[in-house]
């Protein structure tokens, strides 16, 4: 017993737990990262290295590891942290809207993307239409006089990273 000493019990203080989804989101934040609008997903065959031609005019290759379709669904449920000017960063990777607010998201950088310079795309398109570093990939490259020794490699390293190979 306590001999006539009073006690004074302390009251647990309150506390709040919040509803935290799989990805560490409350609900009110996946609310505030969601798109205003609809966005479509990227097209794969526009940044697929394995699917580039001489009509490709993207600055972003996208290495075949990267599932678009799968970062733009988890945008659109609002897991994607909003940077401000239609662009959201998801797994690493930062991801644009293309010109009107409903329009198509695009790769911009991060893991997984390779951001070219115009003559860089030109040297991977040479590169990938001939399945490689080949002769005549070799030929066609010498004779391109807006294409530099360091373009081809950089294409050169980032055509090794296709799934198609000879």
């Amino acid at each position: 017993m306590n001999a006539g000493i009073p006690i004074q019990l302390r009251q647990a203080p309150e506390v709040r737990i919040a509803l935290v989804t799989t990805r560490g989101r409350t609900p009110k934040e996946l609310e505030a990262n969601k798109p205003k609008q609809q966005i479509l997903a990227p097209l794969p065959a526009r940044h697929a290295l394995d699917a580039l031609t001489r009509k490709s005019r993207i600055k972003s290759v996208v290495l075949p590891s990267v599932n678009m379709v799968e970062d733009t669904d988890l945008i659109r449920r609002g897991y994607g942290a909003y940077l401000g000017n239609d662009r959201w960063r998801i797994n690493g990777r930062v991801y644009a809207r293309e010109g009107t607010p409903q329009g198509r998201l695009f790769p911009e950088r991060g893991d997984g993307i390779v951001t070219l310079t115009r003559s860089e795309l030109k040297a991977l398109i040479t590169l990938v239409k001939y399945n490689g570093s080949t002769e005549l990939a070799a030929q066609e490259l010498w004779y391109s006089d807006d294409i530099s020794h360091q373009d081809i490699e950089t294409a050169r390293k980032t055509c090794d990273l296709r799934t198609k190979k000879p």
